[in-house]
């Protein structure tokens, strides 16, 4: 039976990476690779990145592929139960390859996401508007 229980223990506090999770009552809850959507703007793009529920509050950070820091709008972060949600924008205007990085310092946890952007044709994915451009241009010439 106390097998039982440290098993059950361990499945729920411990991730595959051995890092400890928790249930955010005040406690550690290491970020997974945060989320990225793309939309076009006028100028570009704007790269948004965003972590949910995750403690300590993170640092977040867009960098180019040569590692350099972006310049961008102030994060947006709000708090809840002691789990905090933070999004960041950036506006890029050149084809490239850009990482959202997600860094917790006080428990050791960096992770990243990463996502391509070509302004020689087609902007690259995740959470591009280009799928849904395409068809809405197949559907004026079909009808």
């Amino acid at each position: 039976m106390e097998l039982l229980l440290l098993v059950c223990l361990c499945l729920l506090s411990c991730s595959g990476d051995g890092q400890v999770l928790n249930d955010g009552a005040g406690r550690n809850v290491p970020a997974s690779a945060p989320s990225i959507s793309t939309h076009f703007t006028p100028g570009g793009m704007m790269l948004q990145c965003e972590a949910v529920g995750v403690s300590p509050k993170p640092k977040m950070e867009w960098k180019d592929s040569s590692g350099n820091i972006l310049p961008g709008k102030p994060p947006k972060e709000t708090e809840n139960a002691g789990l905090y949600t933070v999004v960041l924008q950036t506006d890029v205007t050149k084809s490239g390859t850009f990482r959202c990085v997600v860094t917790q310092r006080e428990i050791g946890v960096e992770v990243y996401s990463e996502t391509s952007v070509n302004f020689n044709g087609a902007a690259a994915a995740p959470g591009s508007n280009t799928g849904l451009l395409m068809l809405f241009f197949l559907l004026l010439l079909l009808f």
